[in-house]
């Protein structure tokens, strides 16, 4: 991946990508860090710890997140690296850690490169395959954001732990975490358009709820 066309949006972001230059151009630290801050948009390192502080990111409601997917087209062997740029209300690392990416697919395959830097592990078939992925992960971290949860895995986030006592009509349903409330939450994504008369009988088997969203379809 191309290392050009990252911009760090943090001191933490600026160190990362400083020692990706050091690897691949083979220069000093203290070169690669001036180079780092420079794709930030500053005039060397000292500069951007100036304007950065040690904080998470520069003054502001938001910080920026940079998500880097590299594809290569199979058949006209060209290849490169898409990112996308998405705003954050605060440091990615406060929404979701990394050992929790596994848990969701569109984070399944991201790796994290830094405070401001997901990428991912796979290299995309085509262009458009890139964007899509980039986006299905932007989409996943604005869910968790919005909705405060993280994802899971867990066994007990079905009724009494086991898998058997799945919601009938489930589809592509995920588990979901709520840090505030302790508690687990799982969305589906079912073919009818209201809750059915079996769900409402399982809800009322296992002491669960049962509510109609507002969005169509999981992160």
């Amino acid at each position: 991946m191309s290392n050009d066309h990252i911009r760090p949006s943090s001191i933490e972001g600026i160190k990362q990508l400083a020692k990706r230059f050091k690897k691949s151009d083979g220069i000093q630290h203290a070169v690669a860090l001036d180079k780092a801050s420079k794709a930030a948009g500053f005039e060397n390192y000292k500069h951007a710890l100036r304007k950065l502080g040690d904080g998470f990111g520069a003054a502001g409601p938001s910080v920026e997140l940079y998500i880097s997917v590299l594809w290569r087209d199979r058949t006209t062997k060209v290849t490169g690296c898409e990112i996308l740029k998405m705003p954050l209300g605060g440091p990615l690392d406060a929404l979701v850690k990394p050992a929790q990416y596994k848990d969701r697919g569109g984070l399944g395959t991201m790796r994290r490169e830094g405070p401001d830097h997901l990428a991912d592990t796979y290299t995309a078939s085509s262009q458009e395959a890139a964007r899509e992925a980039a986006c299905e992960a932007a989409r996943t971290i604005q869910f968790i954001e919005a909705a405060r949860l993280v994802p899971s895995k867990a066994k007990r986030s079905f009724p009494r732990g086991q898998v058997q006592h799945r919601m009938p009509g489930s589809d592509h349903d995920a588990a979901w975490f709520d840090p505030a409330a302790k508690t687990f939450i799982r969305t589906n994504e079912p073919y009818a358009h209201g809750i059915t008369r079996e769900q409402k009988g399982w809800a009322d088997r296992h002491d669960w709820a049962v509510a109609i969203s507002s969005w169509n379809h999981n992160p």
